[in-house]
């Protein structure tokens, strides 16, 4: 029961899985209704030991003096240097710092190069890593190899600005080919050649690319600026690989109205579609946008990872998640991270009880 001095706030009963428990998350704000149990909480791991509250995992620093940059995407890979096998992650930072990060007890960071002209989009692709420039497609690798190598200008011609603004070049790897977004065109490369594959309307940008198995998912709008508020038109395209007689004029399978400008990313959960926009988070239902739950800043390209039933993303200060990891336990929205900073930054789940995120020119690791 509530204090006395709080008897007009909302109270809840400190309970499990009661109907107002707290394995149903967080509440919208303090006096607003809901099943969820507790008012906010940022550090708290609600469904790490069912049935008990956990502070969220501490953080250490493992970027150390190597990264200078925001890391935006960050991509997962087994590699083997002739000798012996790693788990390393790659990350692409703001600044064009490309990062490889061995995953061990003190994991090891090194800068495999500085890219020049660097762009957001990077991708595990046929042995190499895929990093996108303003005009080209590099790639690294092999990455099970005794000396990988950089090849910067493997796949070009790409155009670097459009409306006055510089392009995002989204990279996704779907059905034996890396597909890219170009302005309007969605490309593709098949480790050996590239082609258009889709043309979209002559003032559409892609601006996310993802998949849930039988569909290609494409995100492109109007818009070029991430950080608008206007609200020009933005669609969630889809494609299922039945070519048309002429590749490059390709027709998307379906498309869905997307409620704000821009889609940053695109997420797959158990088969449900999630976008991320600039204020919220979306999932197509029934064939018509949702609200998820709202955000309190946008997300990087790599800012989101799915892992054990939830959706995890990084907020202004904290790591969010939503989902279960158990099916008899309700679907929550909770913040088991926090003190993660506000930079808009990658990150990603290595082992099942590690998760390494990118802030503020460092790198840091959750377990």
């Amino acid at each position: 029961a509530p204090s006395a001095s709080h008897t007009n706030m909302a109270s809840h009963r400190f309970s499990y899985a009661s109907d107002l428990g707290w394995a149903y998350g967080e509440a919208p704000s303090e006096l607003a209704g809901s099943v969820s149990t507790y008012e906010s909480g940022a550090g708290i791991d609600i469904f790490r030991y069912p049935g008990e509250l956990a502070a969220g995992f501490s953080d250490t620093e493992i970027g150390g003096a190597t990264v200078t940059d925001n890391i935006q995407d960050l991509v997962i890979a087994s590699i083997w240097n002739g000798t012996a096998m790693s788990r390393a992650a790659f990350g692409y930072g703001s600044g064009g710092r490309f990062y490889q990060i061995v995953d061990e007890t003190t994991p090891t960071v090194s800068l495999i190069a500085t890219v020049t002209n660097n762009r957001v989009g990077l991708e595990v692709f046929k042995d190499y890593i895929w990093y996108a420039q303003s005009t080209q497609i590099g790639r690294y690798g092999p990455i099970n190899a005794a000396s990988p190598t950089s090849t910067d200008a493997y796949w070009t011609g790409f155009t670097s600005t459009f409306k006055g603004q510089n392009l995002t070049h989204p990279l996704h790897e779907w059905r034996g080919k890396i597909y890219a977004g170009d302005a309007n065109l969605l490309k593709y490369h098949d480790g050996t050649a590239s082609a258009t594959q889709m043309t979209l309307d002559a003032d559409y940008v892609i601006t996310a690319i993802n998949d849930n198995g039988p569909l290609l998912l494409i995100g492109a709008g109007q818009e070029t600026v991430e950080d608008t508020e206007s609200l020009v038109d933005c669609w969630l395209f889809t494609w299922d690989e039945v070519s048309a007689e002429t590749p490059a004029n390709t027709a998307p399978t379906d498309k869905f109205r997307f409620p704000e400008p821009y889609i940053h990313k695109i997420m797959v959960v158990e088969g449900t579609i999630y976008c991320f926009g600039i204020n919220y988070l979306w999932k197509l239902d029934a064939g018509v946008f949702v609200i998820v739950t709202k955000l309190d800043t946008r997300i990087a390209s790599g800012g989101a990872d799915y892992h054990r039933g939830q959706l995890y993303f990084k907020g202004s200060g904290d790591i969010r998640a939503i989902g279960s990891p158990d099916p008899q336990l309700p679907a929550a929205r909770y913040r088991p991270y926090s003190g993660t900073g506000t930079s808009i930054t990658a990150l990603k789940w290595i082992q099942n009880n590690k998760l390494w995120y990118a802030d503020n020119n460092n790198l840091y690791e959750f377990k």
